[in-house]
């Protein structure tokens, strides 16, 4: 019976090319533009999500009310995180995690490269693959160098028999001789840490300086708790270690006049979950805005759903001209069912078919998407046949629901003779038609707006002319002055060169090239003023 059912739907779809194609092709494009905008919003939704122990990974942060209003920052004091490990119970790890640029000369030449500073547990609370080496071990020794593969393959050509070999590492201006203890994979795309060198944290350039001083607040903390413990009994344990060590901020808070609204501390330590980081808007300021993946999620939603509306307004138009068939099939004796089956058979057959053409259309343009929109997604994603059996049941499911439920029920005398009378599916198309020019409608506005927004992005003024700013970086380990001082004597005659200035940071980059912000203070007529 399901060999004969086949048979005819594709008797059916070969007869009707015109109305066959232009479903299968409605379809097939449609389903590929969705599987890309769902894929990127699943791939935005996994951050931070692979790691092991992620579950159980939070990362510090400072909750402090005051009197200009609440504020979060995940940056710590450098003594907190041996302290943590000492008193807090319930705590498996604890690791500071510092971003920084060095300097390394290998063989006569001189690369400039990020260099990441943490403690020995960091691959044992992270799942980063470990290619060579030992995550108990690998950042055991005080002159242990993790190189990623980008920068193992760039040094030494290759990932493997390279442990044990050296660099010499400059940063803050100050050289050291580091040795190869493992190499790790790059960071996949959904990680919001990100790394090329990972040495100890006492290798940081102002680490002796700082490392028993509170005001320097320089690096994240992130906590691995032991498995069953609860947050938030190790939150009750940081309160105490805030009012023991944070005094002299508590203080200082409180003489601005500045009050929690529920009565309790002014300064606060909390847990944050690791899962959470990607989307933080509130304590690192730089996340990515939820709105972002949910709003690709609705767009491709819209899409299936013009799709799909035009699927079933198609299937209806056509639907009429197969009544005579049901009548001679009802004489046969087929049943009501059989004939509902057949109609949703040739549904499902349609959309997989569709669903074939959307997967190719995806594999074409996904290149491309990746470039464009600066993503590495691919079609192997867990949830990708979760997502394709829904569309498929989906689509299936509505577009052969009119004759399957309608054309099954007329009476086969009656549709013989020619007097049949069934019911007309016009306010339904109508309801359909509407329903399609209003999202097309949206999703057209949608498209100009943020067409509009890219244009007034790429052509606001900036307050200086960057076509005529030339940025020259200057590499770890010299003397900032002095070299500002010879470019102004060497470039002041050149009348091609107007003015010459420097400063710590780049537009719109810190000094490890993040785009964190941060808030700087000062006084005016005894009154305190605070900015970016």
């Amino acid at each position: 019976m399901l060999k004969n059912y086949l048979k005819i739907a594709l008797r059916n779809l070969w007869k009707h090319k015109l109305f066959s194609g232009i479903n299968i092709f409605g379809l097939g494009a449609a389903i590929g533009a969705s599987l890309l905008l769902m894929l990127t919003a699943l791939q935005q939704f996994s951050f931070d999500r692979f790691h092991q122990n992620g579950d159980h990974i939070y990362r510090a942060y400072l909750e402090s009310y005051r009197s200009r209003g609440l504020e979060r920052g995940a940056n710590m004091p450098t003594p907190l995180q041996p302290i943590l490990e000492e008193e807090i119970t319930g705590l498996e790890h604890a690791i500071r995690w510092r971003g920084g640029r060095a300097v390394v000369e290998y063989e006569g030449e001189r690369y400039q490269t990020g260099i990441r500073y943490t403690d020995p547990a960091f691959f044992q609370l992270f799942s980063f693959q470990l290619l060579e080496g030992d995550p108990a071990r690998v950042l055991a020794g005080p002159n242990s160098l993790v190189l990623s593969e980008s920068e193992a393959v760039k040094f030494f050509g290759a990932t493997a028999g390279i442990v044990g070999r050296e660099l010499k590492v400059i940063t803050g201006g100050i050289p050291k001789i580091l040795q190869v203890t493992g190499v790790v994979e790059d960071q996949p795309y959904n990680s919001s840490l990100n790394y090329e060198m990972i040495t100890r944290y006492e290798n940081a350039p102002d680490y002796q300086e700082g490392k028993d001083n509170w005001n320097n607040f320089n690096h994240a903390l992130f906590l691995q708790l032991k498995e069953g413990q609860n947050p938030q009994e190790v939150e009750q344990q940081l309160a105490a270690i805030t009012q023991k060590y944070f005094s002299n901020d508590i203080e200082r808070i409180e003489q601005e006049g500045a009050s929690a609204p529920d009565g309790g501390p002014v300064l606060r330590l909390k847990l944050q979950p690791m899962h959470e980081l990607h989307f933080d808007r509130d304590v690192s300021g730089d996340g990515m805005s939820r709105a972002f993946p949910i709003g690709l999620l609705i767009g491709a939603f819209f899409i299936l759903g013009i799709a799909c509306i035009n699927f079933v307004n198609l299937t209806m138009g056509s639907s009429m001209t197969r009544a005579r068939e049901v009548g001679v099939r009802k004489v046969l004796g087929a049943t009501r069912r059989q004939l509902a089956g057949q109609f949703w058979g040739e549904a499902l057959l349609v959309t997989g078919l569709a669903l074939v053409l959307g997967l190719a259309v995806s594999q074409f343009l996904l290149p491309d998407f990746n470039r464009l929109f600066r993503t590495e997604i691919e079609l192997n994603h867990p949830h990708l046949f979760l997502s394709i059996g829904l569309i498929l049941i989906g689509i299936g499911l509505l577009g052969g629901g009119y004759p399957a439920l309608v054309l099954s029920r007329f009476q086969a005398a009656a549709v013989l003779k020619g007097n049949m009378q069934g019911p007309r599916p016009g306010r339904l198309r109508n309801l359909l038609v509407l329903a399609q020019f209003a999202i097309s409608v949206l999703l057209i506005s949608c498209t100009i707006i943020i067409g509009q927004q890219l244009q007034y992005l790429r052509h606001k003024p900036l307050g200086f002319n960057k076509e005529e700013v030339v940025s020259i970086p200057l590499p770890p380990g010299l003397d900032a002055p002095q070299v500002l001082e010879r470019l102004r004597n060497e470039l002041a005659p050149n009348p091609r060169v107007k003015s010459i200035s420097a400063g710590y940071n780049n537009f719109g980059l810190g000094m490890d090239g993040s785009t964190y912000t941060s808030i700087i203070s000062f006084t005016q007529n005894e009154k305190e003023y605070y900015t970016h």
